[in-house]
């Protein structure tokens, strides 16, 4: 931790979504008035970060600081003790993307060996929230202590699809007096919890099939469906269907690569379930 009065610096403090919190001197060009949090100790375990401006004088000047759409007014953490997580404890109005309304919030973020420093990535979610003109009211700002504030790369990708488990099955249905149908079908289970990624491989499975539904364990997928002057018969599972599985995973991932949107991803964590 920081000692007691000296700075944490913020850089990119105007760019939307790249608020950066560091404690190293920093490398950027010299300004009248630098944000910061002013580091002051007011018990043992605990540390207040006092939002402010300092000028070229290094005299700090205490102010709520607005940060795009997030105005932060008090921040503060409470070191582990006895065998508990560190607390960041933040005060902020969160206005909508014309500024018209806010909404008050405090947010709470419990983690073991948490930095402060990551209010910034907490800062640049909300941010990216309300630039997509989503409603402020349905931000839940009780996430943070369980939600992955890294934004994502499209690697994750790879792995989702990967652990998707697919089963087909042959089916038909009788039609009297008329040509009978018939389809391939695949009940797709062990779907990721993301509820972003769920959607993302959901939209793309419509790309290679007639229809898809969504299912308690996962998605139901019909592929063509076929007539024919031909016998029915019952539902029945394809044995060997490696090849099946193998080119629908691989349509989904050449999809969902071009339209993978990691702010997206970050964006969909902090919606209200």
């Amino acid at each position: 931790m920081n000692p007691n009065g000296s700075f944490l610096h913020i850089d990119n403090f105007s760019d939307l979504g790249k608020v950066y919190v560091h404690d190293h001197n920093p490398e950027v060009k010299r300004t009248i008035v630098r944000p910061v949090f002013k580091v002051e100790k007011v018990e043992n375990q605990a540390y207040y970060f006092a939002p402010g401006f300092i000028d070229t004088d290094n005299i700090f000047f205490s102010c709520p600081l607005a940060i795009s759409y997030v105005q932060v007014n008090s921040a503060k953490q409470i070191l582990p003790q006895h065998g508990h997580s560190s607390i960041i404890e933040l005060d902020i109005k969160a206005f909508n993307k014309t500024l018209s309304s806010y909404v008050n919030a405090k947010i709470e973020i419990k983690r073991w060996n948490i930095d402060f420093k990551i209010i910034g990535k907490v800062i640049n979610f909300i941010n990216q929230y309300i630039n997509s003109e989503r409603d402020i009211k349905l931000i839940d700002f009780n996430c943070f202590s369980k939600i992955d504030l890294n934004f994502k790369d499209k690697s994750i990708i790879i792995s989702a699809i990967d652990n998707l488990e697919f089963v087909f099955f042959d089916n038909s249905i009788n039609r009297v007096g008329k040509d009978n149908f018939f389809w391939i079908e695949a009940e797709i289970r062990n779907m990721p919890e993301d509820r972003y990624l769920r959607k993302l491989i959901i939209s793309n499975l419509a790309n290679q099939c007639t229809r898809v539904e969504t299912k308690e364990y996962g998605a139901l997928i019909v592929f063509d469906i076929e007539s024919a002057y031909t016998a029915s018969y019952s539902r029945r599972m394809i044995e060997e269907s490696t090849a099946l599985e193998k080119k629908a995973k691989d349509l989904l991932k050449l999809d969902m690569a071009i339209e993978y949107n990691p702010v997206e991803q970050s964006i969909e964590q902090l919606a209200i379930k």
